[in-house]
């Protein structure tokens, strides 16, 4: 969920799809907001999840190929937004590759990194929005020479450019050397990780040219004859974000103090002081940013001349996923139709069928499983007439699945009901047995009503069905009697009962303890009870309201 929802991959596709929403939305969706929900879920699990090895392990793995890809693929576009898009897509798996590392160092750089993210990428956002209202175009390839009727524009995509690329002093370049740090002495993986981590940063560098000086600088395009800078406040935005990006370079003791340490402390779990500086001497992480800086600079330099047959090889990478994601909805949809098509039959039997097979699947194979059956730890006592009286029930039940006589399968079930209903008589239970008769004597009722409504009687299944039928339906009734028999085995609390039968007249006024527990101490399960009754009684009468067109 947190790879899909911040476009790791093979999730991606999704982010540079979305462009269709204004800039200032997308300005909005791609700096620090949206986007960035999975990694912010990650970064609050990392306290409790991370040092594992399939935490890491999934982390590092995806968050690296993210990183690489996303910042591959954004160079090879034309569309400012799809590029500023893809980029985006790189930040973010940059960001859970930190957070995988769970070092303190990468934990510091992920919450760098995070900052610098919103501040570049919200102005070169608000840029392109820019450009796109002055001429009508976002196709880089179509854009140069804009700096001189938007100069204000052009400043703003500058600095926010320079950030981007991590160029001192920029809080960029505070970023950009954390993010080295923390690959340089990671606990495993170094080598990869610090290659993956240049690599992406140096395509970073490209995207960084092509967003802000490629549309602005050189010979003017005839956009450019039409351009016109934007109102204030469209200048404002980028501009504003932009500064702030040149400013917390500048203002790092602040800026540690009152955003980076409380954060870095959240992520760890404890406690972290924080120091960040634009200066720590010449080391391997300033080797790395000079070399991606001049890496950066040559490849935008012959970006015209690398980016045609680039994309012809590995145009693919940037495809194939979504097609493999389509295909994959389009294989539910069929395997949702075929299962629908075997399990919504439409016949009630078979519905029936399903759940007492998973009840005896489930709740059979635990008892298998477990081991457990009754015990009959106390002595059956079972006298000639209640032998007579199962039996009797025994019979009108198979006479109303073999009987093709409603009226005798009607008449049948009341046997059955009315034997239950003498079953409690005889042991010890009168109101349970008043109530059952009553409810017994409705339902024949009820049945001999709409009999002359129903159509002639049928033979709906065949014989096989109907074996199968049976033989559920009988495993299901031993597998009732077994879970009884259990219950009956298990030691029973007696203060439960000690205590209806004290409150039963003290605090409800009623005698029968019975009734008392149904309406007064479980009222509100014996409300739902009549909800769902009710509920039923009101489909039934709308059913038999319905006129249906012969």
């Amino acid at each position: 969920g947190a790879f899909t929802k911040s476009a790791q991959f093979p999730f991606h596709f999704w982010l540079p799809g979305a462009m269709a929403a204004p800039t200032p939305v997308s300005a909005y969706l791609h700096s620090a907001t949206m986007v960035k929900a999975g990694v912010f879920l990650l970064a609050r699990l990392n306290p409790a999840l991370g040092g594992t090895p399939l935490w890491t392990g999934m982390l590092v793995a995806f968050g690296a190929t993210t990183m690489v890809l996303g910042a591959f693929l954004a160079w090879q576009q034309r569309d400012l937004k799809r590029i500023l898009a893809y980029s985006t897509v790189s930040a973010l798996g940059t960001l859970v590759l930190l957070i995988g590392i769970g070092t303190d160092v990468a934990l510091k750089a992920a919450i760098v990194f995070l900052v610098v993210h919103s501040l570049y990428k919200g102005a070169l956002f608000l840029v392109a929005g820019a450009v796109d209202h002055a001429t009508g175009s976002r196709d880089v390839t179509e854009l140069s020479g804009l700096a001189r009727a938007m100069p204000w524009t052009a400043g703003a995509g500058a600095l926010a450019a320079l950030s981007m690329a991590g160029l001192p002093p920029f809080f960029g370049f505070v970023g950009k050397e954390l993010i080295y740090e923390a690959t340089l002495y990671a606990p495993n993986w170094v080598v990869i990780l610090t290659v993956a981590a240049v690599v992406a940063n140096v395509f970073n560098v490209v995207v960084a040219g092509l967003v802000a000086l490629r549309p602005f600088w050189g010979t003017p395009s005839a956009h450019a004859e039409h351009a016109h800078e934007g109102g204030f406040f469209m200048v404002l935005g980028p501009a504003f974000l932009a500064t702030l990006g040149l400013l917390a370079g500048l203002l790092l003791t602040p800026v540690s103090s009152l955003f980076v340490g409380p954060a870095v402390s959240a992520l760890a779990g404890e406690s972290t002081k924080i120091k960040l500086s634009l200066w720590h001497g010449i080391n391997p992480m300033l080797m790395l940013s000079v070399l991606t800086v001049a890496l950066g600079a040559v490849i935008y330099r012959f970006r015209s001349g690398l980016s045609a047959p680039m994309t012809a090889a590995t145009g693919w990478v940037e495809v194939a996923p979504s097609r493999l994601y389509q295909v994959a909805l389009d294989g539910l949809k069929v395997g949702s139709v075929g299962l629908t098509k075997r399990l919504q039959t439409g016949h009630l039997r078979r519905y029936v069928r399903v759940v007492l097979l998973a009840a005896l699947i489930l709740v059979g194979g635990a008892l298998v499983i477990g081991s457990t059956w009754p015990q009959f730890s106390q002595p059956l006592d079972v006298r000639f007439h209640e032998v007579a009286l199962a039996v009797i029930m025994l019979v009108a039940a198979f006479l109303v699945a073999r009987t093709t006589s409603r009226l005798v399968a009607v008449t049948s079930l009341g046997v059955v009901g009315f034997g239950m209903s003498i079953f409690f008589v005889l042991l010890g239970a009168p109101d349970l047995a008043m109530t059952q008769f009553a409810v017994e004597t409705l339902t024949v009722l009820l049945f001999v009503l709409v009999l002359y409504r129903l159509p002639r009687f049928a033979a709906l299944t065949g014989q096989g069905d109907k074996i199968i039928d049976g033989i559920v339906a009988v495993a299901g009734g031993v597998l009732m009697a077994l879970i009884v028999l259990i219950a009956i085995d298990l030691p029973h609390p007696t203060t439960l009962t000690s205590y209806f039968a004290e409150n039963s007249l003290a605090l409800a006024n009623g005698r029968n303890v019975v009734n008392v527990i149904l309406v007064d101490f479980r009222s509100l399960d014996t409300l739902g009870e009549i909800i769902v009754l009710a509920i039923a009684a009101t489909g039934v009468y709308a059913l038999m309201k319905l006129r249906m067109e012969k």
